[in-house]
């Protein structure tokens, strides 16, 4: 699970939208949460880089010998 590059996706995207509900939230204490998500954001984003980087792979069909640029979405 933890090797997937969609879960991190998801995962670190719901922690940003989490973040930014209890930073812009008028309650003391979930501001307070939120500035503990802001100390500890760098290791999830760190996290979600090395796991697209490392597992992650080329969503698009490989360009043939005769081919420069194409786009994968687009059929010939």
């Amino acid at each position: 699970m933890l090797r997937h590059a969609t879960f991190a996706t998801w995962f670190v995207s719901c922690y940003l939208a989490i973040y930014t509900i209890f930073l812009w939230s008028g309650a003391v204490l979930l501001r307070q949460i939120a500035f503990g998500m802001f100390l500890g954001s760098p290791a999830f984003v760190i996290w979600l880089v090395y796991t697209v980087i490392r597992h992650g792979g080329p969503a698009s069909r490989e360009l043939g010998a005769d081919e420069e640029f194409g786009y994968g979405d687009r059929g010939l």
